[in-house]
């Protein structure tokens, strides 16, 4: 759907933590026609340091955002951004994603990025996956946990999709074109549904 525009200050956000299907997301809400932007490095500093509002602003120029830092961020963008949808991206269990971070840290540990430890450190309090395993798998369940309680009697789980302010989603467990078409209220995109891995060799996308 080329050329849809969001109403007034109404935004898509992404807020489940990498490696649950952001990149999938990314494609997804590129196809309903909505702008995006991802992962921001020069926001890592600030909200280490709790200055938001420069990344709360930041959301102005575009109709959708997921992954860091916006993830950490939905009760102030809530507040933004009144009327918004959120998304929340899970995989099928803690263990599935723990698997997948532990995946990129080993491909980005042996490119020595130090982005991807700063970025570590914000988010879980370590620059490591080895060693802190279980720590992560708690920060994850916490977050999710987090999100579902601040949308309590918004989600699709109560109310109608339309209705709705957050949508919970795993691809890996079924959840595709119809559910965000009745959440965002737009017509379905044709085609087979993207399943996204992020290629690490070349920084694009490419669907399984």
């Amino acid at each position: 759907m080329v050329g849809y525009v969001m109403r007034a200050r109404q935004k898509v956000f992404g807020v489940g933590f990498g490696k649950t299907g952001t990149c999938t997301l990314a494609v997804c809400l590129k196809r309903f026609g909505l702008t995006y932007a991802g992962f921001t490095q020069r926001f890592i500093s600030r909200v280490k340091k709790g200055k938001v509002e420069d990344v709360i602003k930041a959301v102005e120029g575009v109709d959708s955002v997921a992954n860091f830092p916006w993830n950490l961020l939905y009760r102030e963008l809530d507040i933004a951004y009144p009327s918004s949808k959120f998304i929340l991206t899970t995989r099928r269990n803690p263990e599935a994603w723990l698997k997948s971070v532990r995946i990129q840290e080993e491909r980005r540990s042996s490119r020595g990025t130090g982005v991807h430890r700063a970025g570590m450190v914000a988010i879980f309090g370590v620059e490591e996956v080895l060693g802190n395993e279980q720590l992560l798998i708690d920060v994850y369940l916490k977050h999710n946990q987090g999100v579902m309680e601040y949308f309590e009697g918004r989600t699709t789980e109560e109310l109608a999709a339309h209705e709705a302010t957050l949508l919970p989603a795993c691809w890996e467990t079924g959840s595709g074109w119809s559910d965000l078409s009745s959440f965002l209220d737009l017509p379905c995109p044709t085609g087979r549904f993207p399943h996204i891995h992020w290629d690490e060799s070349c920084g694009l996308p490419k669907s399984t």
